[in-house]
């Protein structure tokens, strides 16, 4: 992991809790019960995602991305923060791979 206030490296977490590949993202957590922590997607056309939660420096499994292939994560995926509106911490997720197929991740 890198520190950019002391320009170092320190171990980290052993591993993600799955493999990662193609379009994988991360979002930060700023609201609820998870906040301060970073959800990391996968990718890979995967549905996969990991808990990194920095106090502990551990990685636990997140929830699925959605409950079949069409929420896969893969190359070409992008993440728009909403920012404002009737759900101003939630995401919008492009899920890549030629799909149309987008949804809506609330980050907390």
């Amino acid at each position: 992991m890198y520190d950019p206030t002391t320009d170092s490296w320190d171990p980290g977490p052993a591993a993600l809790c799955a493999a990662s590949g193609a379009g994988g993202f991360n979002i930060p957590i700023t609201a609820g019960n998870n906040s301060g922590q970073t959800l990391i997607v996968l990718g890979g056309n995967s549905t996969g995602t990991c808990i990194f939660d920095p106090q502990t420096n551990l990685i636990s499994t997140g929830p699925t991305t959605g409950s079949h292939a069409g929420f896969a994560v893969n190359a070409g995926s992008l993440v728009i923060p909403a920012g404002s509106g009737l759900y101003p911490t939630a995401y919008v997720v492009v899920y890549g791979n030629a799909s149309n197929v987008f949804g809506h991740w609330f980050a907390y």
